[in-house]
């Protein structure tokens, strides 16, 4: 697992896709949390080339890469940075990697050269391959693009070292000795003789299936499956860390971030959790640097990342009353604080229904946005993009300035109506017959009176305010205009309103409305 670019694979229980409804200029309104519209045009793209997908990765550029399979071949495709498939990758954008058996994937990786890795299997062996960042294999990496191993099986993550060098992680042969085996790679794909022996460290009695890894910047690796362990950047367990170099963790780890201060965070699987659930179930541990492990569970998660701004985020299922069984994305500081400020509530949820047993894949990419792969039930799987930050400099009013008048997606109340301090959000305006509805929404409760919302008509001489001939109670977000004359009209917030802070003065583009005569 490579912590550097927040990279992580892990199984969940999701998704087909619920859909978001985002207001304005696309990205330029959208805010945390929210799925993207610049990729794909709602944030959503899907992948019919796959029968099911397994991993997915951010490149250095803003593409997304997403592997999976079809049938009994590798299946990797490249989307652009606004979703569509990418022309100089393989043939329209996917690229299918047959070698003549039964190919598997379970992580993609993208280096700082745009070149594609794939960790997996053939035929049940290790298989570690490379492809150029026009999607055929890599005759500079292992002489064919790439490595297989039959002493071991599948690979089942990799990750980045320094000077280019590839650490991969999978079960060693025989299976009853519990072994990992922690394999690293020069960048031209030939074993590190000062890693381990030959390029490969042994570590038993850890293992019971799924495994992840991560490397430090100092080149030691972090690695898990049933224990979490470290070794030393010449692969000799680190007797400093926990008990002489593991500490037990779950049945399976999926995914690993290195925090500060030497922090390991892994996502693991477990049908025993410390947690105290009676069932399987996906959580979130932590160790110390010195291997001490949390006696709380603090978080429940099937993946975790962390990118750029050093947050960290966990991908599982979430449900509430709109979206059941919904794919979530929460962030929390490394201190385990919530991030309540996150897609306004604390929680980012993009996906709802239920596939027992699908697998999905989270990574953060450098340029502030985290993708997610999901196997959707009866559908094509989906890639989808999330914002992490402020998507740009708010326009709302459409005047080309980003001004007061555009802070409604960034207001703050100090103080508001019925005790809620986070209002003006969103403020949309759309026509019904002949209505005009003007809408402002919190994202965390009912916090704005409708007395001030003001629908302004435009003229050539000063705007005109409509009088409310129909709304919805006072504490309301909901106003309904009425009996309209044709005409171009927009909504406003009072600026009188002092509770509403940047959002006071917000205003919606004009629209243009036209009088439907009755019959």
């Amino acid at each position: 697992m490579e912590n550097q670019t927040g990279h992580c694979r892990a199984i969940v229980l999701a998704a087909v896709v619920a859909g978001a409804s985002m207001l304005g200029s696309a990205e330029a309104q959208a805010a945390p949390g929210d799925l993207d519209p610049s990729f794909g045009g709602r944030g959503i793209v899907s992948t019919p080339e796959m029968e099911r997908v397994e991993a997915v990765a951010a490149a250095p550029a803003g593409e997304a890469v997403a592997a999976g399979e079809q049938d009994t071949n590798i299946v990797i495709i490249r989307f652009t940075p606004a979703g569509t498939p990418d022309p100089a990758f393989g043939a329209d954008g996917t690229q299918v990697l047959d070698l003549g058996g039964v190919e598997r994937v379970y992580e993609v990786a993208v280096d700082s050269s745009n070149r594609v890795l794939v960790a997996g299997s053939s035929d049940g062996n290790f298989l570690l391959a490379r492809l150029s960042p026009n999607g055929e294999l890599d005759p500079t990496f292992a002489g064919d693009g790439t490595i297989t191993d039959d002493s071991l099986d599948p690979a089942h993550d990799l990750a980045f070292a320094s000077n280019g060098r590839i650490v991969s992680v999978a079960e060693a042969r025989p299976r009853n000795d519990s072994t990992l085996a922690i394999m690293r790679v020069f960048e031209d794909g030939l074993p590190d003789p000062s890693f381990g022996e030959e390029g490969t460290a042994l570590v038993d009695l850890v293992s019971s299936g799924g495994a992840a890894v991560a490397v430090a910047a100092d080149d030691s690796v972090v690695f898990g499956g049933y224990r979490i362990g470290r070794l030393t950047s010449t692969g000799e367990l680190d007797t400093s860390y926990g008990d002489q170099g593991t500490v037990f963790a779950a049945d399976e780890t999926r995914s690993i971030v290195l925090g500060p201060d030497g922090a390991i965070f892994a996502a693991v699987l477990d049908c025993d959790p410390l947690s105290g659930l009676d069932a399987c179930g996906s959580y979130v541990l932590r160790t110390d640097a010195d291997g001490n492990l949390d006696e709380e569970v603090f978080l429940v998660g099937s993946s975790i990342a962390s990118g750029a701004d050093r947050l960290l985020y966990v991908a599982g299922t979430t449900s509430i009353a709109s979206a059941p069984h919904s794919f979530s994305l929460r962030r929390y500081s490394f201190d385990r604080a919530v991030d309540r400020d996150f897609a306004g509530r604390g929680v980012a949820v993009g996906f709802s229904g239920l596939r027992p047993g699908v697998t999905a894949d989270l990574a953060i990419g450098a340029d502030g946005k985290a993708l997610v792969a999901a196997n959707v039930d009866d559908k094509a799987p989906v890639v989808a993009r999330f914002l992490l930050a402020e998507g740009g400099e708010p326009d709302a009013d459409a005047d080309g300035v980003s001004d007061r008048r555009d802070r409604c997606r960034l207001g703050y109340a100090a103080e508001a109506k019925n005790g809620c301090r986070r209002v003006g959000r969103e403020l949309e305006i759309r026509r019904f017959k002949n209505r005009i509805i003007v809408r402002i929404d919190s994202r965390a409760g009912t916090c704005v009176a409708n007395r001030q919302i003001r629908l302004l008509e435009k003229r050539r001489g000063p705007d005109r305010t409509v009088r409310v001939r129909r709304a919805s109670g006072f504490d309301a977000s909901l106003v309904v205009f009425q009996a309209l004359d044709s005409g171009r009209y927009y909504a406003k917030v009072r600026a009188s309103f002092s509770a509403l802070a940047r959002c006071a003065h917000a205003r919606t583009p004009t629209l243009r409305f036209r009088r439907v005569e009755d019959r």
